[in-house]
C-alpha cells in the first residue's frame, strides 16, 4: 500500500522528495493509532527515511513492515532524531533527559513503545547503525516487544 499525505491528521512524508512511502497493509492499518499518539505531542508531520525497500532481503523493511523515522515536525519546532536524541544511561524509558527537545522526543518514543503499536522501537542509543533515525517495525501475531 502506498501511504499518501495525511493519515489521522498527521502527514507521513519520505525524506526524498517525490518518493512514495510504500508499506504493507498490516503497517498501514496501524498508522491512524500512531497519528493519534503523535497528535498528543503536537506532531503534525513525520519525516521517513525508509519504509519498504528491496535490500537487505532479510529485513522488516523488505516486507513493508518497518519505518525509519528521522524527524517529527510540530507547529513550533522540528525534533530531529540525530540532533535531539539525548544520551541516555540505563533503560530508555526510566531516564528523563534534561533539554526540552530531547525530553519531548524521549516522551514520544516511550509513548510509542507503551502503546504497543510497534513490536520494535530502536533508538540511536542502540548503536551506530541507527544514530540518525528511529527504527520501528511490526511482527503481526508476535506479542514480544523490544525497546532499545
Amino acid at each position: 500500500m502506498i501511504v499518501e499525505d495525511v493519515t489521522g491528521g498527521v502527514t507521513y512524508r519520505k525524506r526524498r522528495d517525490g518518493a512514495p512511502m510504500v508499506v504493507a497493509c498490516a503497517l498501514a492499518e496501524r498508522l491512524p493509532r500512531l497519528s493519534a499518539l503523535l497528535r498528543e505531542h503536537d506532531i503534525r508531520r513525520v519525516e521517513v527515511l525508509s519504509a519498504y525497500r528491496r535490500e537487505p532481503a532479510v529485513s522488516y523493511h523488505h516486507m513493508g513492515l518497518a519505518l525509519d523515522i528521522t524527524a517529527f515536525v510540530r507547529a513550533s519546532d522540528v525534533l530531529h532524531v540525530e540532533r535531539d536524541w539525548p544520551e541516555l544511561r540505563g533503560p530508555t524509558c526510566s531516564t528523563r533527559p534534561e533539554d526540552d527537545s530531547g525530553r519531548v522526543l524521549h516522551a514520544v518514543v516511550c509513548a510509542m513503545h507503551r502503546s504497543q503499536i510497534f513490536s520494535t522501537v530502536i533508538t540511536p542509543s542502540y548503536g551506530r547503525g541507527h544514530d540518525n533515525h528511529l527504527h520501528v517495525d511490526i511482527r503481526p501475531g508476535d506479542t514480544w516487544r523490544f525497546l532499545r
